[in-house]
């Protein structure tokens, strides 16, 4: 079929998919970006959709996920200013050493670290499950956020994960975990492993916002 494209580095195509798949959306509604997912590797077209977002072309956004299972290789980058649509959705970690299924932005464009809050920033993840693949114990948190400012994760399990925690956080502002389920955390290691594990908030915030 046709697609209308424009270019931004890649090809953004502006046309939905039926069936496993990626889309982006901006605050009216129209698709910015759609791509079919491969549910043995989410990854390339799930970043794709998160680098779209992260152009700045389109302010604010919402990507959602097809329902299904997907495996995702490597970690995957999230933006600021969009609400990631995870519901129906599970994401297992299937990286082959140490690697999450998401993580917040090292690096800006210029690469430069990031610091203060700056990383990520109006965000909010929403739904899903976030779960190991079969056999990978590779003890690597789920999601790990650092530097990041006024952050959501609501309604996300968090299963199986060993010998690390769930959800890492370093360096947030105004982050919140709301109605969130951690589950089948083993440790077999002497190193401490929480459900979310938090250093460096600012001095309001306290872990009442791990709701």
């Amino acid at each position: 079929d046709a697609q209308e494209s424009r270019g931004l580095g890649d090809v953004y195509k502006r046309q939905a998919y039926a069936g496993e798949s990626v889309t982006v959306r901006d605050s009216s509604g129209q698709v910015c970006y759609a791509a079919p997912m491969d549910p043995e590797n989410a990854c390339p077209a799930l970043q794709s959709a998160l680098d779209t977002v992260r152009s700045g072309a389109y302010g604010t956004c919402t990507v959602t996920v097809t329902p299904g299972e997907y495996r995702m290789t490597k970690s995957a980058v999230l933006a600021s200013d969009m609400t990631l649509n995870l519901t129906g959705v599970t994401l297992l970690n299937d990286n082959a050493g140490k690697g999450n299924i998401f993580i917040s932005p090292n690096r800006d464009r210029t690469g430069k670290d990031y610091t203060g809050y700056s990383a990520l920033e109006n965000c909010t993840l929403r739904g899903g499950t976030l779960d190991y693949a079969p056999g990978n114990t590779n003890g690597s948190c789920l999601l790990r956020l650092a530097h990041c400012k006024n952050v959501t994760v609501d309604g996300t399990a968090f299963l199986n994960n060993k010998d690390s925690h769930h959800a890492e956080l370093a360096a947030g502002y105004n982050v919140r975990f709301v109605n969130c389920l951690f589950s089948g955390q083993t440790n077999q290691t002497e190193s401490s492993a929480e459900a979310v594990s938090y250093t460096h908030l600012r001095a309001h915030e306290t872990p009442e916002h791990l709701v």
